[in-house]
């Protein structure tokens, strides 16, 4: 069973809404746990609530470990000095104290360091990539344009870049050590947005070139404060 991502509008409603989807899924024998928030103070009512900090009875037969991984994630959470540093809800990187998503690079940096630079190694390192939200395409892009170049000069699998792709290849691994950590906010809507939502719109652009196409899109909502334009 993969990870649930849901929200509430405050922590009162929230934590009613855990304790229905804790309830209704233990009915059918799933123990959700490793809960996560963005709130302390519904960290804290996980950690204090014996639903949420304790485990159900275990199989006697199962290793200690499989126990152990099925304690309260609160227990770890509410202490922000044992905040693991790479929490993930659905593999993104989320840091719930600020509510950022992260952006992390180290895997194919990495790969980088320490591999010979090939068509091989560039698709390797173009495949580590996780971005079911699009939200790094201007980096990844660069990746697949020049593998797109490289297939397209027949270059041999594992044969040595020229010196005209390594200079390519050399600017593209700056710009991703520039994103490496970058943060993005993960809500679309400030606190100022205000409860009282008069209406909400979807403004889509799109274009495309001989190597690539895009596409941008913005939420623009009305409330009681004013108008607020986010991209998405």
């Amino acid at each position: 069973m993969d990870d649930l991502a849901s929200g509430s509008n405050d922590p009162e409603s929230a934590l009613e809404l855990t304790k229905k989807i804790k309830t209704r899924l233990s009915e059918g024998g799933f123990n959700m746990r490793k809960w996560l928030s963005n709130t302390k103070e519904l960290m804290t009512e996980f950690q204090n609530d014996p639903q949420f900090s304790e485990s159900p009875q275990q199989p006697s037969n199962l290793p200690s470990s499989v126990t152990e991984e099925d304690q309260g994630y609160s227990k770890s959470i509410v202490d922000p000095q044992q905040l693991d540093s790479h929490p993930r809800v659905l593999g993104q990187v989320w840091n719930p104290q600020t509510d950022m998503l992260i952006m992390i690079f180290s895997a194919a940096l990495k790969n980088v360091e320490t591999n010979a630079i090939t068509k091989r190694s560039i698709l390797s390192i173009a495949a580590k990539f996780y971005d079911p939200l699009g939200l790094i395409s201007p980096v990844t892009l660069r990746f697949k344009q020049m593998f797109q170049e490289l297939c397209k000069s027949k270059l041999d699998w594992d044969e040595p870049l020229n010196d005209e792709f390594c200079e390519e290849w050399n600017k593209i691994v700056q710009k991703l050590k520039e994103a490496n950590n970058m943060s993005i906010p993960r809500c679309y809507c400030p606190d100022s947005f205000g409860s009282e939502i008069k209406s909400t719109e979807l403004h889509c652009f799109g274009d495309a070139s001989e190597s690539s196409y895009g596409a941008r899109v913005y939420v623009r909502g009305e409330h009681s404060e004013g108008i607020h334009y986010c991209v998405i």
